[in-house]
C-alpha cells in the first residue's frame, strides 16, 4: 500500500512522530518483494494477481511498468482475466461472439439465472470478485474452450509485457 512517494512520506511521518525507531525507511511491497528476489542483484519481478505490476533493477536503476490499477491497466491480471470473461459472456448472449463453456461456469458462481443478469452482480461486484472468475476461464482453457483460450493468450501476452519492457527500460536485455 506504499507504493507512491507520497504514502510513503505519510506513513514514515506517522512512524516517526510515535519514536518507534531510530531511523524509518518505508518501502512499497514491490520493492520489499524485489529484495527478497534478488538482494541487491539485478532481475525483473512481476507480480500478477488481482492486479499486475513488473519491477525491474540493473545496477542503481529501477523502474516500475504497469501497476496502474483496474480502471487503467492491471493487464493479465485475474481481474482483467475475469472482466474479459464477462464481455466474452456478453459478446456469446448477443450473438457477436462464440458459444462458451464460460457462460455456465460463470453464472453458476456468482449465482445469477442467465446472461443479462450479470450486469447487476457486476454493477455490485468488487474488484476481487471480479478476479474470482479467473480460475473458471483458466479451468475451461485447459479443458479447450476456445473463448478461455484466447482469454488466456491475451493475458499470458500482456504479462509477458510487462516483464519485457521493464527489462528494456533498465537495459538489463
Amino acid at each position: 500500500g506504499a507504493g507512491r512517494q507520497a504514502q510513503r512520506d505519510a506513513v514514515r511521518a506517522a512512524l516517526v512522530a510515535r519514536n518507534i525507531a531510530l531511523d524509518v525507511k518505508v518501502v512499497g511491497d514491490a520493492g520489499a518483494a524485489m529484495y527478497d528476489a534478488f538482494g541487491g542483484g539485478d532481475g525483473v519481478l512481476l507480480i500478477a494477481g488481482t492486479g499486475s505490476i513488473a519491477w525491474a533493477r540493473h545496477g542503481k536503476n529501477v523502474v516500475r511498468v504497469g501497476g496502474w490499477g483496474m480502471l487503467l491497466g492491471d493487464e493479465g491480471s485475474a481481474y482483467d482475466i475475469g472482466m474479459r470473461t464477462l464481455r466474452a459472456i456478453a459478446r456469446a448472449h448477443d450473438g457477436r461472439g462464440a458459444d462458451t463453456a464460460l457462460t455456465g461456469r460463470v453464472l453458476q458462481h456468482s449465482g445469477v439465472r442467465e446472461p443479462a443478469d450479470l450486469i447487476a452482480w457486476t454493477s455490485n461486484a468488487s474488484k476481487a470478485d471480479i478476479a474470482a472468475l479467473a480460475p473458471l476461464a483458466l479451468a475451461a482453457a485447459h479443458e479447450g474452450d476456445d473463448t478461455a483460450l484466447h482469454i488466456r493468450e491475451q493475458a499470458v501476452t500482456q504479462l509477458a509485457l510487462l516483464v519485457v519492457t521493464a527489462a528494456q527500460r533498465v537495459h538489463l536485455t
